[in-house]
């Protein structure tokens, strides 16, 4: 027994142009959701300071990082626009105050959800970049 099936196939065809995300919460791929900062970090100190590593770290982060983080740090480079990421801005003290050094340490050469670690690229160079970081806020 067939009946007028019609109707029913233009429903499911309909529904079948529907995303399924729109019928519940979309998820975020748990390998993007950053990792807890290790408590060692949270306390860590800095164990470089100067004008120098200021200059270093900003010569990194104008060709390694700023792509991102946008020239002046403030989180609007060219891939976060067309990403659109959601990137901190640097500049804001504010902002600033939420990490210690070591937490960006940590994160410089762990990464941070979508921001994969750098650690061995920069190698001895990464606190010449939370450095640099810090003088953003400046």
């Amino acid at each position: 027994m067939l009946r007028n099936t019609s109707g029913l196939l233009a429903v499911v065809a309909l529904l079948s142009l529907v995303p399924l995300a729109a019928f519940g919460q979309q998820t975020e791929d748990p390998a993007l959701v950053p990792k807890p900062i290790p408590a060692k970090y949270k306390t860590m100190k800095n164990p470089v300071s100067g004008i120098e590593s200021i200059r270093y770290g900003g010569m990194l982060f104008s060709s390694q990082c700023a792509m991102c983080h946008g020239k002046a740090g403030k989180g609007d480079g060219d891939l976060a626009q067309r990403f659109e990421l959601k990137i901190p801005d640097f500049s804001d003290p504010a902002v600033q105050k939420q990490r210690t050094d070591g937490e960006y340490f940590y994160i410089i050469i762990e990464g941070h959800g979508r921001m994969r670690g750098q650690g061995e690229r920069f190698k001895d160079h990464n606190w010449d970049l939370v450095n640099y970081i810090r003088s953003l806020a400046r």
